[in-house]
């Protein structure tokens, strides 16, 4: 949205309007992406009407505001009671800043990519040598991690320099 600003929290009326389609595999770094060349675009068009005295303002609906509070390091660990789908939602939700995490070793893996799969198990336990977790309702495959200070890597990579066996158990 292109609005302009009042005194409370995005209740300006607006100049336009975008929509951009996300899937259940869209982090939100990729968004953040694809958003900025979306807005960039829009706000060059809204400018443009702005300075051709084209401009039609809307006003928004009060009743439809909402406001975020800020994201809290506890909300953002994974809690492998619930179910794979609501996990890789807020994987993707938190990646690549400030990333959905679990203990290892006592250190923080952050996951930032990871796809739902049809196994079951004790929630928190590893299922196979490929980093499949259970979860309350299916599991989730991970695909992509970070350890504390280190880079982001494929599983296969992570698991050559750290043992993961399968029946682990993750917090």
């Amino acid at each position: 949205s292109i609005m302009k600003i009042e005194n409370k929290l995005d209740a300006g009326p607006y100049v336009m309007q975008r929509k951009i389609k996300i899937d259940s595999e869209t982090n939100s770094g990729e968004l953040k992406e694809k958003l900025s060349i979306l807005g960039a675009k829009t706000l060059i068009h809204s400018i443009n009407l702005i300075l051709s005295k084209e401009v039609n303002f809307i006003n928004q609906n009060d009743k439809e505001v909402s406001y975020a509070n800020k994201i809290e390091k506890k909300e953002t660990k994974i809690n492998w009671q619930e179910d794979a789908e609501k996990i890789i939602l807020k994987i993707n939700a938190f990646s690549p800043k400030p990333g959905a995490w679990f203990y290892f070793n006592k250190l923080r893996i952050k996951i930032h990519k990871a796809k739902i799969v049809n196994l079951s198990g004790k929630p928190g336990t590893v299922l196979d040598d490929k980093l499949t977790v259970a979860t309350k309702k299916n599991a989730v495959k991970i695909l992509k991690l970070q350890k504390e200070g280190k880079n982001i890597v494929d599983a296969a990579e992570f698991l050559k320099g750290n043992k993961i066996n399968k029946n682990i158990i993750l917090n």
